[in-house]
Order: structure tokens, then C-alpha cells, then sequence
């Protein structure tokens, strides 16, 4: 009997589903991209809900503290905020944007320094974009003194800030290093002249045809409120050398005494510093804050920062002003 050749046992089958896989492979090829953008969109989608929900909760909050305090720095002061909040006066830190830097060499904030010089400092600010990310200045100072003492959300006051500073903000605002360089120059004239900038009319005249771009980082508010700064550094700032208090350690001992029982009013300070009231020191020194920042977090990391100002006096509105939002995700 003639033997009958046969295809090896499954063979057709092996075939099938190798080709299977390959159309499935060369599908899924072909739709991953689809797929990924799907998945980062739904991502996106999730994470702009939940900045929307921490957004709604932290202007609540807001709201409850205008209730609470009418805007009013003693009370906002004293205000508890729930669990996972927290409220930051602007007004009592360094901004190191700004900060001019003469009290890195003439008070004790020089101590602050852990690499570089107060006149390398200068060079970086002038030179770098200036920006909110305080890991920029991890290469002068400490990140827990950075975290500590130091806030980059108070705005930019004419009076008070480094020239060379102002110079390269101003250029960038209005697009033209010379233009930068010319408000330098009007700065300078501004202080040869010993004038000051008081309230906002005077500022809005000064910078005149581009107040419109100035005010948004712009202030002329003193720096520092002594009801809130760190002790440290209202013990330094007093110790400044160009402000020439007469008893720099006596007058923190009084502030801090005061501050233990009350806030600290104008007539406080007038009373405890015993300097002229042409000292450059009231450009710096006040009893009122006018920057915050409020911070809403999740264990988990997640949450939102509201920067935000007291508005101006006849403003409509509540008494806050939103500046700035930062979202946090996990």
C-alpha cells in the first residue's frame, strides 16, 4: 500500500496564530501613540480637576479670612487656619530677588552666606532671569535658611531695591536692555535727589507711560513688617550700618517685648528707634504686612499656593487681591 504524505500535526494551526500575533503586534504598534495621548490626556484632564478643586477650597479660605480679619494685619496675624493650611506673611522675609547688597556686608545677614559673595550675588541677578524658583539660590544660601528666611513673592519696591537689579527687570519688562538701563539712571537720580516714592499716585507718575506694566511686581509699601519678621533677622536689619539706630540691640529687646503682648503700631516704632524721619530706615521698616501667600497641601503632596495683596484703599472687591497661583502635584 502506497504510504500518504501529511502535513506535521498542527503545523496550519502554528501558522494561524503566528500571523494573529503579528497583526495584533502591528496593531497595537500603530495605536500606541493614540493610546499614550489618551492616557496623558485623561491625565491632564484629572490633574486640571483637582487644581480646579484645591482652587475653589483655597480662595474659601480666603474669603473666611477677609471675614475674619477685614484685611487687617493684626488679625490675619492671629488667624488659625484648618489642618493641611497654611498663611505666610510676605512682609516679614528677605526677598533675595530684590534685597539690596550692602546688608549682606554691613549687618549680620552676611552670616547667611554659605558659598559666593554678596558681590557675586549681585553679578548673578543682574546677569539670570529673575524667577520663583528658589533652588536658584541654593548656590549662596542654605535651602533651610532659604525656606526660613527667605520669600520670592513680596513685590519690587523702587525705593528700596538694588539698582543693578531694577536695571535688567525693567529691560525685560519693557523688552530693551536700554530701556532697563535708562530707568536705572532715573533711579539713581530718584536717590541722589533724596526723594521717595509715597503711596501709589507718586509711583504711578513716576514710572508714568509704563505704570501698566510695572504695577503688576511693582509696590511702594515699606519691605518689612517688624510685628512679623523672623527675630534673627530683625535683630540684623536693625543692626544695619547705614540706618544708624543708636541702640540697635536695646530697640530689638523693645520690639520683641511689645510684640509679645500686642501689635506693634507706628508710634511703637517712632518711639524705640529714635532716628530722623528722613532715616532710610522707613523705606524698610513698617507695622503693616500687604503680601501673603496661602498654602493649601495634601499629604500626598498635592495642593495650591494663592499669592495674594491687600487691595488698595477704594478698591472694589473684597480686601484681597489674587497675584499669583502655584499648583502642586504628587
Amino acid at each position: 500500500m502506497a504510504r500518504r504524505d501529511s502535513e506535521p500535526s498542527g503545523y496550519g494551526s502554528l501558522i494561524a496564530i503566528g500571523i494573529v500575533l503579528l497583526l495584533s503586534a502591528l496593531v497595537l504598534a500603530w495605536a500606541s501613540p493614540f493610546l499614550y495621548r489618551v492616557r496623558v490626556e485623561r491625565s491632564q484632564l484629572d490633574a486640571a480637576r483637582e487644581d480646579r478643586a484645591f482652587e475653589e477650597k483655597a480662595v474659601s479660605l480666603l474669603r473666611e479670612l477677609d471675614k475674619s480679619s477685614q484685611g487687617e494685619t493684626d488679625r490675619m496675624l492671629q488667624w488659625i487656619p484648618p489642618e493641611g493650611a497654611t498663611l505666610r506673611d510676605s512682609s516679614g522675609l528677605l526677598n533675595p530677588n530684590w534685597i539690596r547688597k550692602q546688608f549682606f556686608v554691613d549687618s549680620p545677614l552676611k552670616t547667611l552666606f554659605r558659598l559666593g559673595s554678596p558681590d557675586e550675588l549681585q553679578a548673578f541677578r543682574a546677569k539670570e532671569s529673575l524667577s520663583n524658583d528658589a533652588r536658584r539660590y541654593e548656590r549662596y544660601f542654605a535651602a533651610s535658611d532659604l525656606a526660613r528666611f527667605f520669600t520670592l513673592d513680596s513685590p519690587l519696591n523702587p525705593n528700596t531695591v538694588d539698582e543693578f537689579v531694577f536695571e535688567s527687570v525693567m529691560g525685560r519688562a519693557l523688552g530693551d536692555a536700554a530701556e532697563g538701563t535708562r530707568w536705572r539712571e532715573n533711579l539713581r537720580r530718584l536717590r541722589s535727589e533724596g526723594k521717595v516714592l509715597k503711596g501709589e499716585a507718586e509711583t504711578r507718575l513716576w514710572f508714568g507711560g509704563v505704570w501698566d506694566r510695572a504695577k503688576a511686581f511693582s509696590t511702594w509699601l515699606p519691605d518689612w513688617n517688624v510685628n512679623s519678621m523672623d527675630p534673627f533677622l530683625l535683630q540684623s536689619v536693625l543692626a544695619f550700618k547705614d540706618f544708624a539706630i543708636p541702640s540697635p540691640e536695646a530697640a530689638f529687646n523693645s520690639l520683641m517685648s511689645i510684640r509679645a503682648s500686642r501689635h506693634i503700631k507706628p508710634e511703637d516704632l517712632r518711639s524705640i528707634l529714635h532716628i530722623q524721619p528722613d532715616n532710610r530706615a522707613w523705606i524698610y521698616l513698617g507695622t503693616e504686612s500687604s503680601f501673603w501667600t496661602l498654602s493649601l497641601r495634601e499629604a500626598s503632596g498635592r495642593g495650591i499656593e494663592l499669592v495674594f495683596r491687600k487691595r488698595s484703599e477704594g478698591s472694589e472687591g473684597g480686601s484681597f487681591q489674587i497675584l499669583a497661583r502655584r499648583y502642586f502635584h504628587a
